[in-house]
């Protein structure tokens, strides 16, 4: 992984809200509790610097796309 470069993306992007900028830092910051694993973050950072890391107890990361088509 590359460093992140504060693009904020992946806030943007992030359907639950769960990712914020960190000031002191200066990166993307996950709140694990409120992320649901989607993994739209990891899709559209151009340098790679979030990895979505999976929570076993919450099971397989949800499909978006497979929600949005269903009935």
């Amino acid at each position: 992984g590359q460093d992140c470069n504060v693009c904020e993306e992946c806030v943007e992007a992030c359907q639950f809200d769960a990712i914020s900028l960190d000031g002191d830092s200066d990166c993307a910051v996950v709140n694990e509790i409120m992320c649901m694993g989607c993994g739209v973050c990891e899709s559209v950072c151009a340098v790679e610097a979030i990895t979505l890391r999976r929570e076993p107890s919450k099971g397989d990361p949800m499909d978006i796309d497979e929600m949005a088509s269903r009935p």
